[in-house]
């Protein structure tokens, strides 16, 4: 939260978040969710919990054959 805060605080309008909603339940991570597009930041997620799909509308898949493909969520 505290990172999500001086995201907020700084004035960015784009962000790369790596695993940023790991620490938190699935409330406080829509709550943060939220706040970024409200803020009308931009950003590109790297997660493994599937609760951050709803705030993308593209999805990379990378497969072990290094082949990969962007898709529509």
């Amino acid at each position: 939260r505290v990172a999500f805060a001086r995201l907020l605080a700084s004035g960015k309008k784009f962000a790369i978040l790596d695993e940023a909603t790991s620490a938190l339940d699935s409330d406080n991570e829509d709550k943060m969710y939220s706040l970024l597009k409200e803020h009308g930041i931009r950003f590109i997620s790297v997660g493994h919990r599937d609760t951050i799909r709803k705030f993308h509308n593209k999805e990379l898949h990378i497969e072990n054959n290094s082949t990969w493909e962007i898709k529509n969520i």
